[in-house]
């Protein structure tokens, strides 16, 4: 009987031990999070995401327009809108959270390097089911960049984007572009909004998606996988729309300035870190993340070109973007109470 008692009692300091050592305190700051949540809905992600769908109807309006009337000025006009939506793409692309992650919209949007021969096995197919997980490496904005700037002369890929294969392909390309853009446009503007600010568990979910995009498709996506950083030898043709090409610099800029805009926004990271009297954290992430841009001046606007003709450039980009994310994941988690919910896979 005594060492059943025994027995209970040490069992119970064990279990009171165990949860003291992985309790973490609530919050005791009286930073406004609720007013910070409405303001990254109001003023970033719908606005964000409104502007993303008008250019992607923009886009449908020009593929409407080459397809009337097939000429180099009307593709000209085409690659124009898809570049521009791909720049709003780059504004939205950080707010992976409530129906865009159930979709798995960044997926789906933006895989590179695309998969040419997939490409060209749908376009002989009819029905593709571009929702099929399969099928992301041939679609999005990669699978237009391949088909719109095909190293060919350009009356020659004029008359191959106007048969009735390469057609229905952009069809469908663009098509899906729109439909999930509208799906996480509309759910934002009917049910996403009062839950995501009322949900006390908002904050954290959204400044860990926010530090996976910036650390996974951001720092590693357009600038380490392709200079080579976790391979060895450098990728070229993995940077972000290798094929038009000199826009690549272009895409990166737009979305650190994207992610640098989020976290200085009124009420938002930069602010609350102030408000913890933490104020030199921020200061650091900007200046990593302006030294960066400055390095970024002197580089070709084709990444792809950049990483061929010296590679060493974009390497110290990379520094510059790597050095804030240990600001980023570490002094700052600390300084707002935030754990971190996932586990980089890089080994850096």
């Amino acid at each position: 009987m005594m060492l059943n008692r025994l027995l209970s009692l040490i069992f119970l300091i064990t279990l009171f031990t165990g949860c003291e050592q992985s309790f973490i305190p609530e919050t005791k700051d009286n930073f406004d999070r609720e007013l910070m949540l409405e303001n990254w809905v109001d003023l970033h992600i719908k606005p964000g995401y409104a502007q993303y769908l008008s250019a992607l109807n923009e886009l449908a309006i020009k593929n409407v327009d080459f397809k009337t009337a097939p000429s180099t000025s009307t593709l000209d006009a085409l690659r124009n809108t898809y570049l521009q939506a791909y720049e709003s793409w780059q504004m939205v692309a950080l707010f992976e959270i409530g129906e865009a992650e159930k979709l798995g919209m960044r997926g789906y949007t933006n895989t590179y390097p695309t998969n040419i021969e997939k490409v060209k096995s749908n376009i002989e197919q009819q029905n593709i089911n571009l929702a099929l997980p399969s099928t992301r490496v041939a679609q999005g904005f990669p699978a237009l960049d391949y088909m719109l700037f095909d190293k060919i002369k350009a009356d020659e890929l004029v008359e191959k984007l106007s048969a009735n294969d390469c057609s229905a392909y952009l069809d469908l390309l663009i098509s899906r572009l729109q439909k999930l853009a509208t799906q996480v446009n509309d759910s934002w503007n009917v049910e996403e909004r009062s839950s995501f600010v009322q949900n006390p568990e908002s904050v954290d979910r959204m400044v860990n998606d926010f530090l996976f995009y910036y650390e996974k498709y951001l720092r590693a996506g357009k600038v380490g996988i392709p200079a080579g950083v976790f391979s060895g030898d450098p990728l070229p043709m993995n940077v972000e729309a290798p094929y038009s090409s000199k826009y690549s610099k272009n895409l990166l800029l737009t979305a650190l300035n994207a992610a640098q805009a989020f976290f200085n926004a009124d009420n938002s990271l930069a602010d609350y870190l102030e408000f913890m009297d933490k104020g030199e954290i921020a200061i650091a992430i900007n200046n990593h993340w302006e030294q960066a841009k400055r390095l970024l001046k002197d580089i070709d606007p084709s990444l792809k070109d950049q990483i061929n003709e010296n590679n060493l450039q974009l390497l110290e980009v990379y520094d510059e973007l790597q050095k804030a994310v240990v600001l980023l994941k570490v002094d700052m988690l600390q300084a707002l109470s935030i754990q971190v919910d996932y586990v980089d896979a890089d080994g850096d």
